[in-house]
C-alpha cells in the first residue's frame, strides 16, 4: 500500500495565479520504478523567484498506526510573504489531524508523540486517507483569494502521477537544476541555498539572486534562491543529497566540509577553474582555498570569512584612565598580561561589571586560549588529540584564572547582552556580533586584534558554497557560482555587517573597510594571515570530538577538575572520534 504526501509553499500568494511572463516547470526529484520515493516537484517562477512550489512525495505505508512517512522530512521557512516554518525531527508516524493557531505549537503524530513544530500566526496540518497535507499560511490565503479548489489540485496531481507512471518528466536530471517550459526561450534553472538568520539577511540573498540573473540573462541561465531554516539545515542537505534532490549550489560551514565531501556528492571545481581564463583563484585568501583543496581537487569556493576580535567599551576604558586595546596594539603591547591588568581594573563586582567576556564554546574559549598558548586541540595531522600537551594546559590555566578571579561572567551567562548593556568592558567575538552592537550599544565602542599569548592567534571562521555533483548542468552552475562569489556579491553580503568578504582583491577589501562602525575594521583583516582556521576533520568526527571536550571544559571552569585533568581526560575520551 502506498500514499502520497503534498507540501505547498507559496512565497508570494498574492502573485498567483499565473500571468504572462511566468515560467513553470516540473522535475523528478528522485526517479525510480513506480516513483517509490520522493517523486515530483512543480513550480512557478516569476522574476527569478519561486512563487509557487509544490512537491509530491510518494511514501510506503504499513498497516496500523505507526505508518512510516517521508512527509515528516519537510521543512520550510517563514518570510515576509507570510509562509511559516515547518520542521520535523523524526521520520516516522503520520500526524494526527491537528490545527495550530498559536505562535508556535507541536503537532502530534498518531502515536501521540509531538515531533513537528509549526511556527505561524495560523496554520493547519492534517492527514486525509494517507495523504500528508501541509497548508501554510500564505498558501491558505492564496486558496481563499484565488479559489483554487482541492478538486483542481487533485487534477494537477493526477496529471503528474500519470507522468510518473508513464514516463520521465521533461527536466534536466537528478540534481536541483532543470530546463523550463512556458517561455519563449529555453533556459537552464540553477537552484541555490543558504540559511538566512533573519528577514534582512534573506532579502540580501534575494538581491544577490537578482544580480545573478541580470549578469547571466544573455546566457540563458536563471538562478532561483531556495533558502532553508537554521534548524536541521545540514541534516536536510545530506538527506536531499542522498535522495538526489539537493540544490545545485549550497552553503555550508567550513567545519562541515569533510562530512559533505566524504559523501561523494560534491563536485570538484578544479577542471572548471583551470578552463576559465576569466576566473582568478588568487583573488581569494589562500589559507581558505587550502582548506577547500584535497588530493588535488577543489571542493567549493568561499562565501564569507570572519576573524575573531576584541570588542571593547571605549567609555569604560577612558573613565578608568586606561589605554584601549587598539592603542596598546598600536604600541605592540597588547598581550595576555595587559589584557589581565585591564580586566582586573575594569571589574566592579558591586555594579556587576566585568572586565572581560566571551562565549563558552570552542571558538573564543578553549580553542583560542589553547592556540594562543602555543598548543592545539589536534595533533599536526589532525588525527589525534593534543589537549594534553604542556602548551594546551597553559591555555586552560589562563581561562581557569579568569573564572577564579571572577573577571568574567559565569559560563552560561549571556555575555553579548551584558556587553551591549555596558556591563562588560571587553568581549571576544566574530564579525557576526557587529550588527547587534550597532543597534544596541549606547556607548562608544571599537574593536582590536586579539591579545597575544605565547604566539599571535585568532580564529578564522568561514563557509563555502559547494556544487552538487549531480547538477544537471555543470557549466551553468559554475557561472552562477562565479557571480555569487564575485567582489560585488560578497560586498553585498558583508554590508550586512555579519562577515568579511573572502576575497583579498581591492574592491572587496575597500567595501568591507567602508562598512562602519566599528572604525577599526582593519583589525578583522590583520588577523587573517596568522589565524587558526575552522578546519574540517577529514579522519574523524568534529561533532563528537568537540562535544566531549566541551563537557570536560565545563567541568574545568566550574572547578570540578583541574586544567591538567581536563587535558588528560579529553585525549583519553576522544580517541574513538578519530578513524
Amino acid at each position: 500500500m502506498g500514499g502520497w504526501g503534498i507540501s505547498l509553499a507559496a512565497h508570494d500568494a498574492g502573485l498567483w495565479p499565473a500571468h504572462p511572463g511566468d515560467r513553470t516547470g516540473w522535475e523528478s526529484l528522485a526517479p525510480g520504478a513506480g516513483c517509490s520515493s520522493v517523486a515530483l516537484r512543480w513550480w512557478i517562477v516569476r522574476s527569478a523567484k519561486i512563487v509557487l512550489d509544490i512537491k509530491f512525495i510518494r511514501h510506503p505505508l504499513t498497516t496500523g498506526t505507526a505508518r512510516k512517512s517521508v512527509v515528516s522530512n519537510f521543512s520550510g521557512s517563514r518570510n515576509d510573504a507570510g509562509t511559516m516554518n515547518l520542521h520535523s525531527s523524526r521520520n516516522n508516524n503520520i500526524m494526527s489531524p491537528t490545527t495550530c493557531r498559536s505562535a508556535t505549537c507541536d503537532v502530534a503524530y498518531r502515536d501521540g508523540t509531538p515531533r513537528l513544530s509549526m511556527t505561524a500566526s495560523s496554520g493547519r496540518a492534517r492527514v486525509v486517507d494517507g495523504w500528508g497535507l501541509f497548508a501554510e499560511k500564505g498558501t491558505a490565503t492564496m486558496l481563499r483569494k484565488h479559489t483554487l479548489s482541492w478538486i483542481a489540485l487533485m487534477a494537477l496531481l493526477a496529471t503528474l502521477l500519470a507522468a510518473c507512471g508513464g514516463g520521465q518528466p521533461t527536466t534536466g536530471g537528478t540534481g536541483g537544476s532543470s530546463g523550463s517550459t512556458g517561455g519563449q526561450q529555453q533556459t537552464v534553472t540553477i537552484r541555490w541555498r543558504t540559511r538566512p538568520g533573519d528577514a534582512a539577511e534573506q532579502r540580501v540573498y534575494e538581491e544577490l539572486n537578482a544580480l545573478v540573473n541580470e549578469k547571466l540573462k544573455d546566457k540563458g541561465i536563471t538562478a532561483v534562491y531556495d533558502p532553508a531554516p537554521n534548524q536541521g539545515y545540514f541534516e536536510k542537505l545530506k538527506t536531499e543529497l542522498a535522495a538526489g534532490n539537493a540544490p545545485d549550489i549550497f552553503w555550508i560551514g567550513g567545519v562541515e566540509l569533510a562530512d559533505f565531501v566524504n559523501t561523494g556528492q560534491i563536485l570538484d571545481l578544479k577542471p572548471l577553474i583551470d578552463a576559465d581564463s576569466s576566473f582568478q583563484l588568487s583573488n581569494f585568501y589562500p589559507n581558505v582555498i587550502e582548506q577547500l583543496t584535497r588530493d588535488g581537487k577543489i571542493y567549493g569556493l568561499p562565501r564569507d570569512i570572519s576573524t575573531m576580535v576584541v570588542y571593547y567599551n571605549e567609555d569604560l576604558f577612558k573613565a578608568a584612565g586606561l589605554k584601549t586595546p587598539k592603542e596598546l596594539a598600536a604600541e605592540g603591547n597588547w598581550n595576555w598580561n595587559t589584557m589581565l591588568e585591564a580586566a582586573r581594573k575594569l571589574t566592579d563586582p558591586a555594579n556587576q561589571q566585568y572586565g572581560l567576556g566571551f562565549g563558552n564554546w570552542w571558538g573564543p574559549a578553549w580553542g583560542y586560549f589553547i592556540n594562543a598558548a602555543g598548543g592545539s586541540p589536534f595533533t599536526p595531522d589532525r588525527r589525534g588529540c593534543a589537549l594534553n600537551t604542556p602548551e594546551s594546559i597553559e591555555g586552560a590555566k589562563m581561562v581557569r584564572l579568569l573564572y577564579d578571579e571572577k573577571l568574567l561572567p559565569a559560563g552560561d551567562a549571556d555575555g553579548e547582552a551584558l556587553f551591549n548593556a555596558g556591563k562588560v568592558a571587553m568581549y571576544f567575538n566574530g564579525r557576526w556580533f557587529t550588527p547587534g552592537v550597532r543597534t544596541n550599544a549606547k556607548f562608544n565602542w571599537d574593536v582590536a586584534v586579539m591579545p597575544e599569548g605565547k604566539v599571535k592567534s585568532t580564529w578564522l571562521f568561514w563557509g563555502p558554497y559547494l556544487v552538487n555533483a549531480k547538477t544537471a548542468n555543470t557549466q551553468a552552475a559554475w557561472e552562477v557560482l562565479k557571480v555569487l562569489t564575485s567582489a560585488e556579491a560578497t560586498a553585498k553580503v558583508a554590508a550586512l555587517g555579519t562577515n568579511i568578504p573572502p576575497r583579498s582583491d581591492k574592491a572587496a577589501v575597500d567595501a568591507f573597510l567602508a562598512s562602519t562602525p566599528p572604525a577599526n575594521n582593519q583589525a578583522f583583516l590583520d588577523g587573517i594571515p596568522y589565524a587558526a582556521l575552522e578546519a574540517p576533520v577529514w579522519d574523524g568526527s568534529w561533532a563528537d570530538f568537540s562535544g566531549i571536550v566541551q563537557s570536560l571544559w565545563d567541568q574545568m571552569i566550574a572547578g570540578q577538575i583541574t586544567p591538567e585533568q581536563f587535558g588528560q581526560q579529553a585525549c583519553e575520551q576522544t580517541t574513538s572520534t578519530f578513524k
